[in-house]
């Protein structure tokens, strides 16, 4: 699963991405139209250095678009051994290579957490993650195991492992209750969806 983040602070970070695309649209356009005068009764030559001005544009808007996205993946780190998160993260970057962009940050989590779920992908990585211990780096890429660890199992480069406790939640009843009482408590407006409920909520 793949989730884009844009790198600029506010909230203007698609209209600068749309505006780019569209512009790259408007270049790849303008190079076809040349090309195709060329090729109904035009000079080749007289469109050339054109064409490729215009194409070396498109590959500069191409790499501004890039720098402006943060590529992050979330994987399953698919299994118990020891390191599979790791392993999970060197994987997805074998596989796709080092001329690719994408996988720029990687978490790695455990196969009960929903890849889309960027919440709860985001609080397994603050949680179950040490920077020392379960980051790895390659190039301008890294990637954190943010997998439950077990002790002795999951210790690494000397840096140990201490018991995970289970994640909290609240039954049915509980978050129903609170839902029933939220203008009570004085909020304003529907109540939030709660992110401690129980899995069969």
């Amino acid at each position: 699963m793949v989730m884009s983040f844009f790198r600029r602070p506010d909230d203007s970070g698609i209209d600068h991405i749309e505006a780019q695309v569209q512009r790259m649209v408007n270049d790849a356009r303008h190079t076809f139209d040349l090309a195709m005068n060329a090729i109904t009764g035009g000079s080749v030559s007289s469109v050339a250095e054109e064409v490729r001005r215009t194409d070396r544009q498109i590959n500069i808007t191409e790499m501004e678009i890039r720098r402006e996205l943060v590529v992050h993946f979330s994987v399953h780190a698919g299994g118990d051994a020891a390191h599979a998160g790791i392993d999970a993260i060197e994987a997805l970057w074998d596989r796709i290579g080092t001329e690719n962009p994408a996988g720029e940050f990687v978490i790695a989590v455990d196969d009960d957490v929903r890849l889309d779920d960027l919440e709860g992908t985001f609080f397994r990585w603050l949680a179950n993650a040490d920077p020392a211990r379960d980051r790895i780096q390659r190039g301008p890429r890294i990637g954190f195991d943010a997998r439950r660890k077990t002790p002795g199992r999951d210790d690494r480069d000397g840096v140990p492992v201490r018991d995970y406790p289970p994640l909290v939640s609240m039954s049915p009843e509980i978050v129903d209750r609170v839902d029933d009482r939220w203008r009570e408590y004085g909020f304003k407006g529907d109540p939030a969806p709660s992110r401690f409920a129980a899995p069969d909520r």
